[in-house]
């Protein structure tokens, strides 16, 4: 992606990245164009980003070229994220545990044409799963490294944590490290690159240092709008994962975080530090179930 994103002679320099977009959007926008996304099986995000589209005088044809971005939008750093949090709760049993007995109330049985239904409703999990929740925050914090950019628009003063003021020079860029502030010492304490299940489970504990330290997803005005669809994706999914399935074979002493590169926001394992082969299979008793997510 990132050769791609330079424009620059694409067919040549991002050769792989540019003919697979071509095929992707080789039948998103016949799609679109057929109205398909009005249908009543269609996802509201997907009907509603086609509508406003189309009210703001984009082409028909360029919406579904356009739609390609929502695919890169919804897996480009949840996948990664939820491998970190997949991981940092498997690695540890009692752990898996304790987020079954919190996340099995929340799973509504019902019998089905072919089985069993189990129905989860990402809705409540934020109140009623407040240790799985803490443990996808912590794996953000360790595993989100973006860099953070803005160009200051006019001089402005900001004042830190520790009362000093600082001047920003209008028309000057400025970068941070979202890694310095997510794995600071000085922030998080002695513990900081450790992973710890509970660090975010009473967040009213927190001081302005920690909440200010902690951006994964930007803030402001220009808070990430995705942050909410990445929440029901990954809280969703483990939800389903510790309450009806198994996972076998993770390797601790091959687990290691790696670091972002240029472009990346969550960063991957290294080579040869993703914990090997591992396999998921359905837990005693749950064979039989289909799973349901509702919000």
């Amino acid at each position: 992606m990132q050769p791609l994103f330079l424009g620059v002679l694409p067919k040549l320099i991002a050769r792989k990245a540019y003919y697979n977009r071509e095929k992707v959007q080789a039948a998103l926008v016949p799609w679109y164009m057929a109205r398909k996304a009005e249908a009543d099986d269609v996802a509201a995000i997907a009907k509603a980003r086609a509508s406003t589209a189309r009210e703001f005088g984009m082409p028909e044809e360029e919406v579904g070229r356009a739609e390609a971005a929502l695919l890169f939008v919804a897996t480009t750093n949840t996948i990664p994220t939820l491998y970190w949090f997949v991981t940092n709760v498997w690695l540890r049993p009692d752990l898996v545990e304790e987020l079954r007995r919190e996340a099995l109330p929340l799973v509504s049985l019902t019998k089905g044409e072919q089985g069993r239904e189990a129905t989860v409703d990402i809705s409540q999990l934020e109140e009623r799963c407040p240790l799985m929740v803490s443990c996808y925050r912590e794996s953000i914090r360790l595993g989100n490294q973006a860099i953070g950019t803005r160009r200051v628009v006019s001089d402005t003063v900001l004042t830190d944590s520790k009362g000093n003021a600082h001047l920003f020079k209008g028309g000057v860029d400025i970068m941070w490290s979202v890694k310095g502030m997510h794995h600071s010492s000085e922030v998080w304490g002695e513990d900081s690159m450790e992973f710890s299940a509970e660090r975010f489970k009473d967040q009213e504990t927190f001081g302005r240092v920690q909440k200010q330290a902690y951006i994964p997803f930007g803030g402001g005005k220009h808070l990430c709008p995705g942050r909410n669809f990445a929440f029901a994706e990954n809280l969703g999914f483990m939800a389903s994962l510790v309450v009806g399935f198994e996972l076998l074979g993770l390797d601790k002493k091959n687990v290691k975080l790696g670091a972002t590169r240029m472009g990346e926001a969550v960063a991957k394992p290294p080579v040869g530090g993703d914990g090997g082969e591992v396999v998921i299979k359905r837990k005693e008793g749950w064979e039989d179930v289909t799973w349901k997510f509702i919000c």
